[in-house]
């Protein structure tokens, strides 16, 4: 592998890149007869790249709306509304 992959991999959750048997695995499981209820979802076979920049966003603050950095609008009144 090259050094580029090796560095950007090494500062990931699992601190180096996925195996092919690892991606083969993901892809071997989302074409079988195991996951035959799932639909429309995204597998990421990143390491936890991801789930950590998800979390990293999360505790930040980031987007609106409840749970989202920005407290729900007060009772019977919407964000529009209050606005002129």
């Amino acid at each position: 592998m090259g050094d580029s992959l090796q560095q950007l991999a090494s500062m990931g959750p699992a601190g180096r890149p996925a195996s092919p048997d690892e991606i083969a695995a993901a892809i071997t499981f989302l074409a079988g007869d195991a996951a035959s209820f799932v639909h429309g979802a995204i597998l990421p076979a990143d390491g936890g790249r991801i789930a950590v920049r998800s979390a990293r966003r999360f505790s930040a603050g980031a987007g609106s709306g409840p749970g989202r950095g920005r407290p729900p609008a007060p009772a019977g009144r919407s964000r529009r509304s209050s606005r002129r």
